[in-house]
């Protein structure tokens, strides 16, 4: 079935016919139920039995699965083991990992008056492109006003990687279907359809053709509707550019390369960590995306998918990213799941729910940004000194409406952030300077469960601390699950309040002229994942069983990130 024709399948028969089509096969729900198999062909499922009947025969779908730790009679290799990456490998951080957030959130801020207003805002260390095209999308659908954006990262390989997924997404004459999967796939594939490697070639030598690139200080990249996409002249980003062009090595290379960091047999048991504290059927999805590289539905022939995504390698065909890398944790994973189910998916595809939520996301912002006025400028400066840029007038921006500093908090502290930072934010009521921190737990030991939490671990985790299971393997994850929950159920917060206190940040912020916005006011993000602003009350102990499950060990992010949000006093 060819491309168009696989379009309009889609678009007229979304379940289960277009679901058949689009992956060629199979879903992964009929991989693990093959009384439910169904393919479009004899041929088909002729082809596909070799496959089928090794998914089905998988493992990591048995009750009796065990890590590789309790099989060989030992303790695991992360015990004592105070890296922070989740698994063991450290490397660069090629997207976010957490979730999307729209840091407009105009329904709970502006409101209506948000349709007529113009707005400046700056992801000061963005990482990727998804807080923005989060936030694009939750603009009113019939907004007149104009938007001008600051994405910036100090990082040049970062900055590379934005900006030729923002021209893969924006360009002229693009189809907006197929723009959307080829970015999809230079952001989170290892490997390429030899058609978007010649697309991602061809950017690359229109960006470097650019008068402006290697002199000028911005040049502007041609993108659809009335918006702008502009970039900064940086002579390393600029490097990396034209390196990344002119890099040749193979498949067979950067398969061993990746290989040896996402699936190095010395990591095993930080592997099997994270595998054992997941559902069968999400065992295996998340080992298919693990072992093929390629964001996709679990049953999508990815045979084609030849060519090394060299926005994901570099020069030297080595893999750049941790082996902690997972393009979940960086999206909403009951919101994933959602769009899994609306497209027909089996609920343990997850990785395929996901493909289908992001080429939902970029369509919608790239339909936003060719319908409004959305002027883009991508950066490439350090967070602490970018303040700088501006009040210079080297770049044309004055004060923002939202900035947005990612987790620069861990690193530099508070006080830089609110000192270089604080001019910039404009003097109306809802304009807000975002911090999230990541690491503050790292050397604290967490709370001991008391006897009177032990209902609450019951119900949100599925046993008690005092009640463990006795199988070996059942003992293992209710222990490793034990471990990473530790601490979500406090309420009082007593830890964070005193990291706070410890590193000054409401002292800064009042030197600063500034406060934090208190938890129960009209807020961007909830203090805390798992919670919403809609229900206050609610805590994480108020969390289902399925919902702390979804959020947190699904969606592979952690239960100690805090959000906060500073305004002008």
């Amino acid at each position: 079935m060819d491309r168009w024709a696989r379009y309009e399948v889609e678009r007229r028969f979304p379940v289960p016919i277009a679901l058949v089509a689009w992956m060629g096969d199979l879903a992964l729900g009929l991989a693990l139920r093959s009384a439910q198999s169904a393919y479009c062909s004899k041929e088909c499922q002729a082809t596909d039995w070799k496959r089928h009947k090794a998914d089905c025969n998988s493992p990591y779908l048995k009750s009796t699965w065990k890590p590789a730790w309790l099989v060989e009679f030992r303790p695991p290799s992360f015990v004592g083991d105070r890296s922070q990456s989740l698994f063991g490998f450290q490397g660069v951080h090629l997207w976010g990992n957490v979730p999307a957030i729209d840091c407009l959130n105009i329904a709970r801020n502006e409101q209506g008056a948000a349709k007529t207003m113009d707005f400046d805002l700056c992801f000061a260390a963005s990482g990727d492109i998804r807080n923005m095209v989060q936030t694009v999308n939750g603009l009113p659908i019939d907004y007149a006003g104009k938007c001008n954006i600051v994405l910036n990262d100090k990082n040049p390989i970062i900055v590379a990687r934005n900006m030729l997924i923002l021209y893969t997404l924006l360009a002229d004459d693009t189809n907006p279907q197929e723009a959307a999967e080829a970015a999809i796939h230079l952001m989170y594939s290892s490997f390429l359809t030899r058609e978007i490697a010649d697309h991602l070639q061809h950017s690359l030598e229109n960006i470097l053709n650019n008068d402006n690139a290697f002199g000028g200080s911005t040049f502007d990249l041609s993108i659809q509707g009335n918006s702008r996409l502009t970039s900064v002249s940086n002579p390393t980003v600029i490097s990396f550019l034209h390196t990344f062009m002119t890099a040749v090595y193979g498949r067979s290379a950067a398969t061993q390369s990746r290989d040896g960091v996402m699936m190095a047999p010395c990591r095993i048991d930080y592997l099997d960590r994270h595998l054992s504290l997941l559902k069968p059927t999400h065992r295996l999805s998340f080992l298919r995306n693990r072992k093929t590289g390629i964001l996709a539905p679990f049953g999508a022939d990815v045979t084609h998918f030849t060519e090394p995504n060299k926005l994901m390698f570099s020069p030297a065909g080595v893999w750049l990213a941790a082996d902690s890398a997972d393009p979940l944790a960086s999206w909403n994973a009951p919101s994933v799941s959602s769009t899994g189910k609306e497209h027909g998916l089996d609920p343990g595809d997850i990785y395929g729910s996901l493909f289908f939520h992001v080429k939902k996301e970029f369509m919608t912002f790239a339909r936003r940004v060719r319908q409004h006025r959305i002027s883009m400028f991508v950066t490439p400066f350090d967070a602490v000194d970018l303040p700088s840029y501006f009040t210079r007038g080297l770049l044309p921006f004055k004060q923002f409406d939202r900035i947005e500093t990612s987790n620069v908090c861990d690193y530099i502290g508070f006080t830089p952030i609110l000192r270089n930072w604080h001019d910039l934010l404009k003097r109306t009521p809802h304009a807000t300077l975002l911090v999230n921190c990541m690491n503050w737990g790292l050397g604290v030991d967490p709370p001991i469960p008391t006897k009177s939490q032990w209902p609450t671990y019951e119900k949100v985790l599925g046993f008690s601390p005092g009640e463990m299971k006795r199988d070996a393997a059942g003992a293992a994850a209710s222990l490793l699950l034990l471990m990473e929950s530790a601490g979500a159920f406090e309420e009082k917060d007593k830890a964070f309040e005193d990291h706070l206190r410890k590193e000054k940040a409401y002292a800064s912020a009042t030197k600063y002229g500034l406060k934090m916005r208190p938890t129960d006011s009209l807020r961007i993000h909830s203090k805390r994942l798992g919670l919403s602003l809609d229900t206050p009350s609610k805590s994480m102990s108020d969390l289902t069983r399925e919902e702390y499950y979804t959020i947190f060990t699904l969606g592979n992010v952690e239960h100690t990130i805090r959000f906060l949000e500073f305004e002008r006093l």
